[in-house]
């Protein structure tokens, strides 16, 4: 029982500490968004296809294509 408590303390000190240390992203690191493609396999999905590219569209990540095969 003390075994198991000793564990999961450590691990919770080991969590926190990793949590607070992370270097965090800054604004110059995340102006380099990759283009993205977003593949869509469509068989039979006529009926789905408005509702999913509308969807899509309103995402705010600005580089990307939709490809539907």
């Amino acid at each position: 029982m003390e075994t198991a408590a000793v564990l999961i303390s450590l691990s919770t000190i080991i969590g926190f500490y990793n949590f607070f240390t992370a270097t965090k992203l800054t604004k110059s690191r995340s102006r380099h968004q990759p283009f993205i493609s977003v593949l869509i396999p469509a068989r039979n999905e006529e009926n789905n296809l408005p509702q999913l590219l509308q969807s899509l569209l309103k995402q705010t990540y600005p580089h990307f294509e939709v490809i539907i095969c």
